[in-house]
């Protein structure tokens, strides 16, 4: 990361030594005497590195929490020690005092070694294996210039390269995050459906990001001996290309994380491993919806991961296309997926439904859409910015939307998850619910239906935010529970405080005797000119879906007075006719 500054933090007990290592190294010369602290040092243009600040620390009691202070802003904290003193405890109490305070790079820094003292490699060896954050360990001596350069050059490249995030010395392996990205990076690279990284394939990958040309004969031949299973005659499995790295790792650790880290950077990483926010954040307060270069993306990534050609992705397939999502969580999972849309047992779901999914993601939660899509590699592929992935729609022209966004409120045991169900989720099975449920209209506009649940004594919780970005309501009642309709009336009054949005009564269980409830039905649609429907009528709900969304088209002052009209003529059709409301209104109805 060219250009970055660097503060380097040197901590220590009275007389290790630390500030003799830091005039030596400004000064180029040892000096006898040196005053217990001196100021920060400031170096410029050194390593690849904006600048670098080096700050001694004082071992006062008084000034420790000065000392604490600089350890929190540190970029990487150099711990030195009189090696003739290297008394296990002493640096153990130190890396506990560091380790709470920080999780940044620290160097071990054995001082004083031009005079004689008895090595004890094994305590600090303890010490390294017990702590991941030491990245290096170094003997110096600032009398003869040993290893003083060489000391503050790995500090800074501990900062521009560390190890501790990519390296788990424990284990001596690569770390769970490391071994994260090269999922990712592995996954990235392959151009079929197959689980191998072909031959041709690795080697782009090789040529792209390490500008290497051996003949893949040699390197198969290298993971071999390390990893049977790592090659195939086809190519290299994911083991094999891991073990590609830690060989590379092993033979020149420096070298080699100065390569690792320039490759993770070139594909969105921070120093944690993690995708960089400005990757994937887009600061955008308009509505928006998937565009088609997305849309492109996401096809040709179904059709990377459905193995069979089967037009279906099932839910091994599911894993694998988000084994490259960090530690391989489907998002879609938040959603209730798979019952949340039309999921088939055991072949899974065809690429509508999946673009359904994806829509609904972006509608439901854009941040995180954004960052996963970023993640299953939109801008590698596409070569576009994370801002080619959305278009941003008029929110004064709604016509133009596709995905629109509908709640569905009830008492308890009414019937909700069966409607959502019967809509868009036909497949699963009435003990599948969820909370979300996504489909299309008859006119391909995108669905999502949300389930709301109210406790009877608990309304005046009523989320009033939620009712601001959607865009119709289902209004549902056990016509089995004398009380069910109530509830729905103190819910709707909530909702006419909230906004005027259109709202459609549904009447449940239409198979069970009715009851007759609390409050008319019959009389409160009538007099809030709202359209009540039997559950079963499935075409009939979809037509209202459909004209729910229309209703958009018109300001909201006209939608009860003109559009939901046609909600009322329904409604009252039923029950006083509706030859007051017009001929326009009548062809409205001729379908039902």
């Amino acid at each position: 990361m060219p250009g970055r500054d660097v503060k380097i933090v040197v901590v220590g007990d009275s007389c290790s030594g630390k500030t003799s290592l830091i005039t030596t190294i400004v000064s180029h010369s040892f000096q006898e005497r040196v005053p217990s602290v001196v100021p920060p040092v400031t170096i410029f243009g050194a390593n690849k590195v904006g600048s670098t600040v080096i700050v001694d620390t004082s071992s006062k009691p008084d000034d420790q929490n000065d000392v604490d202070n600089e350890i929190d802003t540190a970029d990487v904290i150099c711990l030195v020690y009189d090696i003739r003193n290297d008394d296990n405890e002493t640096l153990t109490n130190w890396m506990k005092r560091i380790t709470n305070i920080s999780q940044v790079p620290v160097i071990l820094v054995g001082s004083k070694c031009d005079l004689e003292f008895i090595s004890n490699k094994e305590s600090i060896t303890d010490l390294v294996d017990v702590y991941n954050q030491i990245e290096y360990v170094f003997e110096c001596s600032a009398r003869y210039k040993k290893n003083i350069e060489t000391l503050f050059l790995y500090a800074q490249g501990s900062v521009l390269y560390p190890m501790h995030t990519v390296w788990d010395r424990q284990g001596n392996c690569f770390s769970e995050e490391a071994i994260n990205v090269f999922t990712r990076l592995y996954q990235l690279h392959k151009k079929s459906n197959s689980d191998i990284l072909s031959n041709e394939e690795f080697l782009d990958f090789l040529k792209i990001n390490y500008n290497l040309t051996e003949s893949i004969k040699t390197i198969k031949r290298n993971i071999r001996r390390e990893c049977v299973r790592g090659v195939v005659n086809e190519g290299i499995t994911l083991r094999g290309f891991i073990t590609f790295h830690e060989m590379m790792m092993n033979q020149n650790t420096s070298d080699c994380l100065e390569s690792l880290w320039k490759v993770f950077r070139r594909y969105g990483y921070n120093d944690q491993l993690f995708l960089c926010e400005s990757y994937y954040t887009s600061t955008v307060s308009e509505y928006i919806e998937l565009d088609n270069a997305a849309e492109d993306f996401l096809l040709r990534r179904f059709d990377l991961y459905d193995s069979n050609n089967s037009g279906y992705l099932d839910d091994q397939e599911m894993e694998n296309y988000f084994q490259i999502y960090p530690y391989g969580k489907n998002p879609f999972t938040s959603y209730g997926y798979p019952y949340c849309c039309s999921y088939i047992e055991e072949v899974g779901i065809s690429k509508i439904a999946y673009i359904h999914l994806w829509k609904m993601f972006l509608h439901m939660d854009p941040a995180s859409m954004l960052k996963c899509l970023s993640y299953i590699g939109f801008q590698n592929d596409t070569g576009l910015t994370i801002r080619s992935a959305y278009k941003i729609i008029d929110g004064r022209s709604p016509e133009k939307r596709s995905v629109f966004n509908g709640i569905v409120i009830g008492s308890n045991e009414c019937g909700k998850s069966t409607f959502c169900r019967k809509l868009f989720a036909e497949n699963s099975s009435d003990t599948c619910n969820s909370l979300y449920y996504v489909g299309n209209t008859p006119t391909n506009k995108i669905v999502i239906l949300q389930e709301e649940n109210y406790l009877r004594d608990n309304i005046d919780n009523f989320e009033e935010g939620l009712y601001n970005r959607c865009d119709f309501v289902f209004l549902l009642y056990d016509q089995s529970n004398r009380y069910s309709f109530e509830f729905i009336s103190d819910i709707y009054e909530h909702i006419k405080v909230a906004r005027d949005i259109p709202c459609v009564v549904v009447k449940t269980k239409n198979d069970l005797p009715e009851i007759e409830q609390t409050m008319s039905p019959k009389t409160f649609t009538k007099s809030n000119r709202l359209p009540i429907i039997p559950a079963n009528e499935v075409d009939v709900i979809e037509k209202l879906v459909n004209l729910a969304i229309n209703k958009k088209r018109w300001p909201i002052k006209r939608i009860i007075g003109t559009t939901l009209l046609f909600g009322c003529a329904y409604a009252f059709y039923y029950m006083d006719g509706m030859d007051h409301l017009g001929d326009f209104y009548k062809d409205l109805m001729d379908d039902y």
